[in-house]
């Protein structure tokens, strides 16, 4: 799982064949041309797993049902989501799932806790 699998080092896309040839040769093994599990396809999953008193999910890559796990977490309805990041993609998804933005370095500090209070604005309006 990871936060970018739609790109590889240096922000290199997945989806450009030239770019995947490089990093495949350099690896010594073929490259899927489609990204892979993002942390938002997990978050619905576990999402599921910490409140479903029967869970079940149904996503791209994950599947589950007749399941359980335990222990689940005391903190009702689940404990904090917290994300964070500097670009405005992160500033997004972290108003659109998170319980609470995560830590935003101080050199950015007042652009991206602007940017995600008028994220959250327009998500309100919308």
């Amino acid at each position: 799982m990871g936060a970018l699998p739609n790109v590889y080092s240096g922000y290199q896309p997945i989806a450009d064949p030239a770019v995947r040839e490089r990093f495949a040769a350099a690896w010594g093994t073929t490259l899927p041309s489609r990204p892979g599990l993002t942390s938002l396809a997990m978050l619905g999953a576990i999402l599921a797993l910490w409140t479903q008193a029967k869970p079940a999910y149904k996503g791209r890559f994950v599947r589950f049902a007749g399941i359980q796990t335990f222990p689940r977490p005391a903190q009702r309805p689940h404990p904090p989501i917290v994300m964070g990041g500097h670009a405005t993609e992160a500033l997004r998804r972290a108003v659109r799932h998170a319980s609470r933005p995560g830590q935003i370095s101080s050199r950015r500090r007042r652009v991206s806790v602007e940017s995600v209070r008028s994220s959250a604005r327009r998500l309100v309006v919308s």
